[in-house]
């Protein structure tokens, strides 16, 4: 009878010791949509300043062809205005690249199975998670 019953605890402790489940999905999901949004707003930051570039250097060059024209302070004025727009695109890249790469600490409640009178049930009990970036 101990026998049978030391064989069955066994087998109900093994059932109940899974190795520990990480659910820390929200945090590496919020990093990985911090780097993607730096991206986005890395490329797009270089897409307005290689645009206005562009139209700066071929409005400069028009305007040295053509002196009665307008068209071509127009362009330079544009290529301007899209070099300016692209520096606060580059900062908040930064930002957001710094967001997702800083440390951070939280405290989450995790489940796990525990043995009870009436077998097994899940228990709650606090974990905290700490993320460093080097």
């Amino acid at each position: 009878m101990r026998k049978i019953v030391f064989c069955a605890m066994l087998v109900l402790s093994t059932v109940t010791s899974f190795s520990q489940q990480t659910t820390a999905k929200q945090a590496m999901t919020k990093q990985a949509h911090y780097l993607t949004k730096s991206r986005h707003q890395r490329t797009a930051a270089w897409i307005l300043l290689g645009g206005g570039l562009t139209l700066g250097v071929y409005g400069v060059l028009w305007a040295g062809s053509a002196w009665n024209s307008d068209g071509p302070y127009y362009l330079w004025a544009i290529g301007g205005t899209a070099i300016v727009a692209s520096v606060p695109l580059f900062i908040a890249s930064a930002i957001n690249k710094g967001k997702a790469r800083k440390a951070s600490a939280y405290l989450e409640l995790q489940h796990a199975p525990m043995l009870t009178q009436n077998g097994t049930s899940l228990q709650n009990f606090p974990a905290l998670s700490v993320k460093i970036a080097f």
